[in-house]
């Protein structure tokens, strides 16, 4: 094992006994690598409700993927299997599980739509000649926009990411123009606006309050707002006046 490796698999170690006070089978079994043994060892505990923390730590171990840090056993770690120890441990009473899971699901998120576009597109990363999927990351790594290319045009789902790696906009692109559904959400993943495009002319649009209620609704004809409804966060309704509607067609900037 290179040094890089050494240095990798002491993390991980320190890490997992930081977590819990480890049992001396599951301590001296890891310590010789024998990774999936060990792995049984706290599955059993964390199926039998006896230690809420040994499903932490099987979390952490598939998070951390201990298969591209050593050259014997491994778990073959995933993300799935991480968020799937991570919620009985939370399941249990454990919050620093739970937080996990929160953060989990959003990465296996942003995995899945990854892979949706790679898959659909043929390529990531670099688009030339017949398309691919462009990525643009955060400078912490993450995945900041995933944008799909075919014939050196933007089609299909633009995706736009927060940085604490929760949904931002899905826009959907046909030839370079809006065509379809187009969506914003707040940090936490509430939709907050939702509009219909056809051939890059917006159609109508909804706001909506972080609570879900619908905040506004305004329809076009012809690039131009003819007609729309304010709400209140209670739901009661009124039409917009005319020069509302003036406010929304008043070119930006």
């Amino acid at each position: 094992m290179n040094i890089i490796k050494k240095i990798l698999a002491t993390i991980i170690l320190t890490g997992v006994l930081i977590l819990v006070n480890a049992s001396s089978d599951f301590e001296q079994l890891f310590n010789d690598k024998r990774y999936v043994d060990a792995a049984l060892v706290l599955q059993k505990e964390c199926n039998n409700d006896k230690r809420i923390k040994s499903c932490q730590i099987l979390g952490f171990l598939y998070e951390h993927n201990s298969n591209s840090l050593i050259d014997g056993q491994s778990l073959g770690g995933n993300g799935k299997k991480a968020k799937e120890f991570y919620t009985k441990a939370c399941d249990g009473g454990n919050l620093k599980a739970c937080n996990k899971v929160r953060l989990l699901t959003k990465t296996l998120v942003q995995q899945e739509y990854l892979k949706e576009s790679q898959e659909k597109y043929k390529q990531g990363g670099v688009f030339e000649g017949k398309g691919g999927v462009k990525i643009y990351e955060y400078k912490n790594g993450n995945i900041k926009a995933l944008v799909p290319y075919v014939n050196n045009k933007v089609n299909g789902t633009v995706y736009e990411f927060w940085e604490n790696k929760a949904i931002k906009a899905k826009i959907s692109i046909k030839d370079g123009l809006n065509d379809g559904i187009e969506q914003k959400f707040y940090k936490m993943e509430e939709l907050i606006y939702e509009a219909y495009w056809k051939n890059g002319v917006r159609e109508s649009f909804k706001t909506f309050y972080i609570n879900g209620n619908l905040m506004q609704e305004v329809y076009f004809k012809n690039s131009k707002a003819i007609k729309g409804f304010n709400y209140t966060e209670e739901g009661v309704k009124s039409e917009m006046t005319s020069a509302h509607l003036h406010q929304i067609n008043k070119p930006k900037g």
